[in-house]
């Protein structure tokens, strides 16, 4: 994996999500994910940070792609070896919740994270009033 390619995917991904061309964004953050797995499988066994953030980072990739039997297996799997760091085992952790909460919430889940994608859920400043009360 070139880490170049991968970045290259996820911009492209973040760009038609801003647009909303959400299936486009999917395809380019499922490609980067295969881009950090094959990087991942590729590293020795002692690079044991490395091999941690990116397939912790693959696993999200994934997510984000909406492929979450992928994204969960990905995870439980990491989870498992000895070698996976704290701080990535915990972040795994989340994710797993993540998935479960989506696959709870079923298709508006699917809508939810699609929202969240496009930044629908981020928190803003409440609103002015449209209307001022004219009462004395």
């Amino acid at each position: 994996m070139s880490y170049q390619e991968s970045q290259e995917r996820i911009t492209s991904a973040e760009a038609a999500s801003r647009t909303g061309a959400l299936d486009k964004a999917r395809v380019f953050y499922r490609e980067a994910a295969e881009l950090q797995r094959a990087f991942v499988n590729s590293q020795p066994p002692e690079r044991i940070r490395t091999r941690s953030v990116y397939g912790l980072s693959t696993a999200t990739l994934f997510f984000k792609a909406g492929d979450l039997d992928e994204a969960e297996q990905l995870a439980k799997g990491l989870l498992a070896e000895p070698w996976i760091e704290p701080g990535s085992a915990s972040k795994l952790h989340l994710l797993l919740k993540l998935i479960a909460d989506e696959r709870v919430a079923g298709a508006p889940g699917v809508v939810r994270q699609r929202l969240k994608m496009l930044g629908v859920f981020e928190l803003h400043p409440p609103r002015r009033p449209m209307f001022h009360d004219a009462r004395p």
